[in-house]
């Protein structure tokens, strides 16, 4: 848990520890993260799962290239992440740019090791969000299992927020990334 006493850098430690825990320890609280994207006219937000946070502090999720946050992400790259540890009453939200993998390294790199039936997930006849008239309707998949449609969107921060709930005493952070340099304040809750 984040204390007053806390450095603003102690505190920037102490929340990339859980993200990188998230992609590590089974069961983390931040390994579900909500994902914000818009599509011009709404905000549309879907939980999706943080499988890495790498060593250049960027966030990867993967998802199907015929997904709705896909077209949202088309018109504009950024988008916003929420974390939230319930044992630790700790919550990061992360403002970003998203960079698209698709049908390169990356992508090739982490489809090799999508396991077991995960890749139905990125391999599925139809499309996400298709229109059906039952269930059943969406059980079909490719004979031929391949990565065309699985994507990689990295997510690079422009800003992260930190908020620790401490009864009365909660302390909020903000490191925002201003023309390369990273700038950190503490903020009143």
């Amino acid at each position: 848990m984040i204390e007053p006493n806390n450095s603003l850098e102690e505190i920037f430690q102490i929340v990339t520890l859980e993200f990188k825990k998230a992609t590590n320890v089974k069961r983390h609280p931040f390994k579900y993260v909500v994902m914000n994207t818009t599509n011009g006219t709404a905000v549309n937000s879907r939980y999706v799962v943080l499988r890495k946070y790498t060593v250049q502090g960027t966030f990867l999720i993967f998802t199907d290239a015929r997904s709705e946050k896909m077209t949202d992400l088309k018109t504009n790259k950024t988008c916003s992440l929420l974390f939230y540890h319930d044992g630790k009453k700790l919550q990061a939200r992360v403002n970003g740019t998203v960079i698209i993998h698709q049908n390169n390294e990356v992508t090739q790199q982490y489809w090799n090791g999508v396991k077991g039936t995960s890749d139905k997930a990125y391999t599925s006849v139809l499309a996400p969000g298709e229109k059906i008239t039952k269930p059943e309707d969406a059980f079909a998949w490719d004979e031929k299992i391949d990565s065309s449609n699985f994507t990689v969107l990295e997510i690079v921060p422009t800003a992260i927020e930190i908020l620790q709930l401490n009864r009365d005493e909660h302390i909020r952070a903000q490191y925002a990334n201003l023309e390369g340099e990273v700038e950190a304040t503490f903020l009143a809750p």
